[in-house]
């Protein structure tokens, strides 16, 4: 893959004309445009809005080397504010930066679960769920063995879906409403994880996601929205209970 989605990021088709992540449009002058590439766009117009409230020449002139060498001595009001400023930037810099590339990383879970659909291919499964659950389910097995077992299984789904809504089905959705669990509600499901595979992990953070889901074939399309449950289990974030495996 070497297209990207401007809105959020994630990897697409070549020939995708909406994002499977977002529901967001890809126009073809977007198309070869990389996340990091999208990330400095939205630096640079920041950092444009923030010259058009501050004189930039003053604060260069404040900044010479021998304000600097001078500050702890002789303060210079003038370089302070200088250097809270380019502080603040590169604040904001780090903010918009990390926001675009990792702020809908909750979301990977989901758009495994749809291309492991689309595809045909429990492969992607693997990025579903985490790691306990998977090792839970391959239960000693080879690993390629499984996902071939897994594949006849995904077949039957596939199979079904297109019956319904006809052949090259594609699964797109769009966030509604992500509302973040309590630290309690992570916890237990922690706990849950712990005492159904006797391992320990660790269950930082979780989201409650309000989902508006479309299924399209070439005879027909269908939506409907439901409820799913992330959670970042051991660094990595996973699809909760009531998924595919």
């Amino acid at each position: 893959m070497s297209k990207f989605c401007t809105t959020c990021g994630a990897s697409l088709d070549d020939n995708a004309t909406f994002c499977t992540s977002c529901g967001a449009s890809q126009s073809p002058a977007q198309n070869n445009q990389t996340p990091a590439a999208s990330a400095a766009d939205t630096v640079k117009n920041t950092f444009n809005d923030i010259k058009e409230k501050v004189n930039v020449d003053a604060v260069k002139d404040s900044l010479s080397m021998e304000n600097i060498k001078n500050l702890k001595t002789n303060p210079n009001k003038n370089t302070v504010v200088a250097l809270a400023c380019v502080g603040v930037i590169a604040l904001i810099v780090i903010i918009v930066i990390c926001n675009l590339l990792f702020g809908g990383a909750y979301k990977k879970p989901i758009d495994y679960m749809c291309k492991a659909i689309e595809k045909g291919d429990a492969k992607y499964l693997k990025k579903v769920y985490s790691d306990v659950e998977w090792e839970s389910e391959l239960d000693d097995a080879d690993e390629d063995e499984a996902i071939e077992e897994m594949n006849d299984w995904l077949d039957l789904v596939v199979e079904g879906l297109e019956e319904e809504y006809g052949e090259d089905i594609k699964i797109s959705y769009s966030v509604k409403k992500k509302t973040k669990l309590s630290k309690k509600k992570v916890e237990d499901f922690q706990d849950e994880l712990e005492d159904r595979y006797d391992e320990d992990v660790k269950v930082t953070k979780g989201y409650k996601v309000k989902v508006k889901m479309k299924i399209k074939g070439d005879e027909d399309d269908d939506e409907n929205t439901s409820t799913m449950y992330v959670y970042k289990v051991d660094g990595k974030w996973c699809l909760g209970a009531g998924g595919l495996l």
